[in-house]
């Protein structure tokens, strides 16, 4: 009988590539990657903030909007920020994450083809630490 988790998919599932042929390995090239692009999102999204923030103090600096308006709105607007910034910073460390479980996994089965029960324990520690379920674990 399959080993089912919450999402529906069995173990053997979670290691199959999308045209069906099996792969001994979790995908940590492909997690890696989502951070690493979300990570830049974040960044990206945090720099329009900042300068959103400098445009609001400048427009009440030089009239355009009333004064305190533009200085509390851009001050706003500086602090609001920390949050897409914060976010990077849980990406990259997801990163580093990944790539040191990926170095374990290849350290693990350099030479030889991982057994079932190493494979489920490697993507059940996978879904339990990069899950977007906060409820597992």
């Amino acid at each position: 009988m399959a080993n089912v988790d919450s999402r529906g998919m069995n173990s053997d599932s979670r290691l199959a590539t999308p045209s069906g042929a099996r792969d001994d390995s979790p995908p940590f090239d492909r997690l890696i990657a989502v951070h690493r692009r979300n990570g830049r999102g974040m960044v990206a999204y945090g720099i329009l903030l900042l300068l959103a923030g400098v445009a609001f103090i400048v427009m009440g600096w030089n009239g355009t909007l009333p004064w305190m308006v533009g200085l509390i709105t851009g001050i706003m607007t500086f602090f609001v920020a920390i949050f897409p910034y914060r976010e990077a910073l849980e990406r990259d460390e997801r990163m580093e994450g990944l790539q040191i479980l990926s170095d374990e996994w290849h350290e693990l089965t350099r030479g030889r083809s991982p057994t079932t029960q190493e494979k489920d324990q490697f993507g059940g520690l996978l879904h339990r630490l990069y899950s977007s379920d906060k409820s597992v674990g």
